[in-house]
């Protein structure tokens, strides 16, 4: 079984498991050259494949995280996640109302998830994943901070 790992957010990347072992893993940054890149990570995809001659009917799962309202509206309206993202990496001026804005920003990330953003998550995902070849893969959405978890314990060496 492969598996698909993405995160769509900062810091965007793929990866590929197979039968419980990393295959390979990429940061979209490293592709694109730009420093915690916020972007679906289309090329790091298509890396992940090239690395190991598959295609995306080849990928049995699709895995990714982030269901919070935040990510929902970042996806959605991505000019939203360029500003924010421009003016993190001091790429433009401060914005009218900088205190505003950062004070609603981590107001709206405190937003949790639930299953309607879940749903939602999903065929965003799938619409994405549908421009770069992936007929109908099965998605997961996994918690956002249960992944970094399952990172953290999977990669550890340790068997408990």
């Amino acid at each position: 079984m492969r598996v698909l790992g993405i995160w769509d957010g900062h810091d965007a990347g793929a990866c590929i498991v197979e039968d419980g072992e990393i295959k390979v893993a990429i940061n979209e940054e490293r592709l694109t050259r730009k420093k915690l890149d916020i972007r679906f990570p289309v090329n790091s995809i298509y890396a992940c494949l090239k690395y190991l001659g598959l295609k995306p009917s080849d990928i049995s799962i699709v895995a990714s995280c982030g269901s919070q309202f935040s990510r929902v509206l970042s996806r959605a309206l991505p000019f939203l996640e360029d500003e924010f993202y421009k003016f993190r990496r001091r790429l433009v001026s401060k914005p009218k109302f900088e205190k505003f804005k950062r004070v609603i920003k981590y107001e709206i990330t405190r937003i949790g998830s639930n299953t309607a953003l879940k749903k939602i998550t999903e065929h965003q995902l799938r619409k994405k994943l549908k421009k770069i070849g992936f007929e109908n893969p099965k998605i997961y959405v996994v918690d956002h901070h249960l992944a970094h978890a399952a990172s953290a314990i999977f990669t550890s060496g340790f068997e408990k």
